[in-house]
């Protein structure tokens, strides 16, 4: 009985073959593994697109509304005024303003008035002798009751004088004693939507859609001729009435079945400036071309290398005499296996450097907003210091009663002013994570009469009652009472404002301790307006408040609740809102402080003694430099010529000897010559700044013990950071006043004083 060696033609063979169906099954595995990873990626790509459109066209659609908005509110100021100089509702001047009105903006097709009865009494189109009325249109009704229902944006209407459709923005008008005298309406074609949203470049099966607030089609592109793309048809896809009842504002969703049974990955959004849903989508089979290219390519390659495979191996089986010929091909289809690996391995590596150049250009997007940020606050300071310091001196030379009056409202207007920029400031460090809580002793009672007296004399105007509940809490509590008084005088602020009779109370109680901290829960609770349930998970976003009509009424950015919640968190805490419409709110944030030690409680007490008599000096300053430092030298180097006209003034109202320099050179070769009690250093100046002039200060004899202050209106802590560095011994942040000036002034001559003697 014979047998065959294993080392023969058929075991060589048998090997070879199963070494061959064990190549084959990795090419297919790896391609599928390879496949399988490329479509996420080709998935999150559209879903970014997609998002990116859909906001950008909000964007447009929001800055155009506000456009709309302004001449529509310019509108009736012109109306209202010409009602109370007697001079009506005149056609003859009326319609060449609404011209004029009209011809400043793009896509508007028309600008009307209505009087108090409804009836078309100005604009393009309107006949006496065939009257028109819009007193049956809803928009009409509402303003008719609502005084501060603000701008109503319709849903798509056909216009009765025109006879196409259109979205209108609506405001109303009011007689001179404050009753109803009509409404101003400016109309927008759909057309004009129509044309917005042909803007996007979508691909072939790419869809873009805009929907009213009772989901009515107001705009589609491409547009269908038949009639569900109509305006006003209410088709859509179960996908998107998912995204819409589930509440929020922006949703990605994939849909297999669409009305036009196209299979789309598309991003919802509701736009910010109109009750009006957005749909931005693209089609599977035009964003997975590439990937289903790759799909073609492997499954070709897999057949190639099967076919390959099978014939060598029976060409092995057949004859040895090939087998030189099948281990060749075996080898080439390694290489080609390799090189397909090799090839996904760059195109992946690929992705990853687009991902990582995409995340330093966001990076660098946010410190370029961090550099505006800081050169608008230096911009909006500098003047600010003259307008406020010249007005301050105005009032120190004496003014009449009613001159009196006016300089309070320039102290009041660049008080909110800067408010408004500390707002800013304040969210953008929040947002790139640049706020530092300090920690400090905290006395909660003392904060809630801080912020009491703070608005006191407001609230007395209105007539409200004004009052404090504090319950028994631990004492050495360390925080950050700055940051805390801010947020609680957010809350505080807004309920004199909303709050038109009654009351508000300030509490602030204990809600949880350990041996470390105590969680405290601060309140703020009003008699006023009292907010809708539907409108308050937003109330705490940045730039939103309750309702877009109290920006023209009650003023403010919208920031202020924004701040607390995001102070609140920082502090370990929350912030909410609990409130009944017409019945009052209760505004709320919580703060973990931590328990100090006895010895930190001690040098707590020092520095509050500290802080408390700060005020009583600052109020003295100006009387005691003028008293005991007379004639002292002053060296104020200032390049703006109001700033360092008005810093002068400032000092020699207190007695004092200034010299005033424009540049850093100068400063430099000043105390280089002469002899100074301290010198007031502005940062940014043509030439060498100050920080660099404080460097060269610092190395000359005079300068080394030589007091040094900057005065700028760069107010970042990482200004007060490289002020420090550079040398300097204290910060005084624009707009400068009198008080603040002169209180630092008087702590570095009086240290002067005490050194000497």
């Amino acid at each position: 009985m014979s047998t065959r060696s294993p080392t023969g033609p058929l075991g060589l063979g048998a090997r070879l073959l199963l070494a061959l169906v064990v190549l084959n099954a990795v090419v297919v595995v790896l391609g599928t593994l390879a496949l399988r990873d490329a479509r996420p990626l080709y998935e999150q790509k559209v879903a970014t697109t997609t998002q990116n459109l859909a906001q950008l066209l909000d964007q447009s659609i929001a800055s155009a509304i506000e456009k709309i908005d302004l001449a529509v509110q310019n509108v009736v100021d012109e109306l209202e005024g010409g009602l109370a100089q007697g001079r009506g509702l005149d056609p003859q001047w009326g319609d060449a303003m609404l011209a004029r009105h009209l011809q400043r903006l793009n896509g508007l097709s028309s600008l009307r008035v209505a009087d108090a009865r409804g009836d078309l009494v100005l604009g393009p189109g309107v006949d006496p002798a065939h009257p028109v009325s819009w007193a049956d249109r809803s928009f009409f009704a509402v303003h008719r009751e609502l005084p501060d229902a603000g701008l109503i944006v319709t849903n798509p209407i056909v216009g009765r004088i025109s006879n196409t459709w259109v979205v209108a923005f609506v405001r109303r008008f009011n007689a001179p004693d404050g009753s109803f005298a009509g409404v101003v309406s400016a109309a927008m074609p759909i057309e004009h939507f129509q044309q917005l949203l042909a803007t996007l470049d979508l691909g072939p099966h790419g869809i873009a859609l805009l929907r009213d607030a009772d989901r009515g089609l107001i705009a589609r592109h491409p547009p269908l001729a038949a009639a569900p793309g109509r305006v006003g048809a209410k088709g859509f896809s179960a996908e998107l009435a998912q995204a819409i009842d589930s509440g929020r504002t922006r949703v990605t969703f994939h849909a297999q079945r669409t009305a036009d049974g196209v299979e789309r990955t598309s991003s919802y959004r509701k736009l910010t400036a109109a009750p009006f849903h957005l749909v931005v989508g693209m089609g599977s089979e035009d964003y997975l071309a590439g990937w289903y290219a790759d799909v073609r390519r492997t499954i070709a390659l897999g057949v190639l290398f099967l076919l390959l495979s099978s014939a060598g191996g029976w060409l092995l089986w057949r004859s040895m005499v090939r087998q030189s010929q099948a281990a060749g091909q075996i080898r080439q289809l390694n290489a080609d296996l390799e090189q397909r690996v090799r090839q996904r391995t760059t195109e992946l590596e690929e992705a990853n450097a687009r991902l990582v150049y995409a995340r330093d250009a966001a990076e660098a997007a946010n410190r370029a907003k961090t550099a505006f940020l800081a050169n608008m606050s230096h911009e909006i300071r500098t003047p600010m210091n003259a307008i406020l310091g010249m007005a301050s001196l105005l009032r120190i030379d004496g003014v009449t009663p009613e001159q009196a009056k006016r300089l309070d409202r320039i102290d009041s207007a660049g008080a909110h002013l800067m408010q408004i920029l500390g707002d800013v400031l304040d969210i953008a460090k929040i947002e790139a994570d640049k706020l530092v809580l300090e920690s400090a002793p905290v006395d909660p009672l003392r904060l809630l009469e801080r912020v009491q007296a703070l608005v006191q004399q407001a609230a007395a105007a209105k007539g409200l009652a004004l009052a404090i509940e504090g319950a028994p809490l631990p004492a050495g509590l360390l925080g950050d009472p700055t940051r805390l008084q801010q947020a609680l005088l957010n809350y505080a602020s807004n309920a004199v404002k909303f709050t038109e009779r009654g009351a508000i109370v300030l509490r602030a109680r204990l809600q949880s301790q350990d041996a470390d901290g105590a969680l405290l829960r601060f309140e703020v609770q009003d008699s006023g307006i009292g907010i809708a349930p539907e409108i308050q998970p937003r109330l705490f976003a940045a730039f939103e408040q309750a309702d877009s009509s109290t920006t023209r009424r009650f003023g403010g950015t919208g920031l202020g609740l924004a701040i607390t919640r995001r102070l609140a968190e920082a502090m370990g805490g929350s912030a909410g809102v609990d409130s009944v419409l017409g019945s009052g709110s209760r505004f709320w944030f919580t703060a973990r402080l931590r328990k100090a030690a006895a010895r930190d409680e001690a040098a707590g007490r020092g520095a509050a003694a500290v802080v408390a008599g700060a005020a009583d000096v600052a109020d003295a300053a100006l009387e005691r430099l003028r008293r005991d430092h007379a004639g002292r030298r002053i060296l104020l180097v200032e390049d703006e010529p109001t700033n360092r006209e008005l810093a002068r003034c400032m000092l020699e109202q207190a007695g004092l000897s200034v010299l005033a320099v424009d540049d850093g050179l100068q400063a430099v070769a000043a105390v280089e010559r002469e002899t100074w009690d301290l010198v007031l250093m502005d940062m940014q100046m043509p030439g060498i700044d100050g920080l660099e002039a404080t460097r060269r200060i610092r190395r000359l004899a005079r300068g080394r013990q030589l007091p040094i202050a900057a005065m700028t209106a760069n107010a970042y802590d990482e200004d007060r950071e490289r002020c420090t560095e550079a040398g300097m011994d204290d910060f005084i942040a624009k707009p400068v006043q009198l008080p603040r000036l002169c209180a630092v002034v008087l702590k570095w001559l009086e240290a002067g004083a005490r050194a000497a003697a």
